[in-house]
C-alpha cells in the first residue's frame, strides 16, 4: 500500500515537469521503491523490538505525547485555515 501511494505521488510530480532521460526517471522510481522497502522493514523492526521497551508507563507516555502532538498540529492548521479565510 505504501509503494502504491508513493508511486501515485511520484507519478503526479513527474508528470508536472519536463521529461528527462529514461535512466533518470527509472532512478526516481527505483529510489522510491527502495525507500519504501527500507521504511517498511524499519517500521516492522521497530514495532517488533519496541514492544519489549514500550510497556506500562513508557507506552502511556508515548501515547499521551503523540496525542498532544496531533492536537497541537490540528489547532495549528485550524488557525491557519481560519486566518486564510
Amino acid at each position: 500500500m505504501t509503494i502504491a501511494f508513493w508511486l501515485g505521488i511520484l507519478s503526479a510530480a513527474l508528470a508536472a515537469r519536463p521529461r528527462e532521460r529514461l535512466a533518470l526517471e527509472l532512478a526516481y522510481v527505483g529510489s522510491l521503491v527502495a525507500g519504501c522497502l527500507i521504511w517498511v522493514v524499519s517500521l516492522a523492526a521497530a514495532l517488533h523490538y519496541g514492544r519489549r521497551v514500550a510497556r506500562g508507563p513508557v507506552l502511556r507516555f508515548i501515547s499521551v505525547a503523540a496525542g498532544l502532538t496531533l492536537i497541537g498540529f490540528g489547532v495549528h492548521f485550524a488557525l491557519k485555515a481560519v486566518l486564510a479565510i
